[in-house]
């Protein structure tokens, strides 16, 4: 991780010491790799090798707005897959870009959050 080893160094140590958090922001300027470095996190703390693909884990899902808004319906479904059954110890949610959540969306996400287990991380950045 070019230019984040102080901050992935942290989130290693939190995941050597066992004291993971519930969810993770990660925010700053555009393009200084802040989702890179939480799918980095991702692999870490289920494991993966590098050349595993994010995208073919079933315990981790990915958001992206591709330019527009994040919708509630793209919320729930991510929400209804993450409560499936877990192959692995943990569930990823990555959600990129999370300030253009919708209102609806933004709170369809947080109820979730609120109601699920601590087995799940959400990486979300802006």
């Amino acid at each position: 991780m070019l230019g984040h080893q102080k901050q992935y160094g942290a989130l290693k140590n939190d995941l050597k010491v066992g004291s993971l958090a519930h969810t993770y922001l990660f925010s700053g300027p555009k393009g200084i790799g802040k989702f890179t470095l939480a799918k980095e996190f991702a692999r870490e703390i289920l494991g993966l090798a590098k050349e595993n693909l994010l995208e073919s884990n079933i315990d981790i899902s990915i958001v992206c707005d591709n330019g527009d808004s994040l919708k509630i319906e793209e919320i729930k479904k991510v929400c209804a897959s993450a409560v499936l059954s877990i192959q692995e110890k943990y569930k990823i949610i990555l959600i990129k870009n999370i300030e253009r959540l919708t209102n609806e969306a933004a709170n369809a996400f947080k109820n979730f959050r609120r109601a699920e287990s601590k087995s799940n991380f959400y990486f979300n950045n802006q």
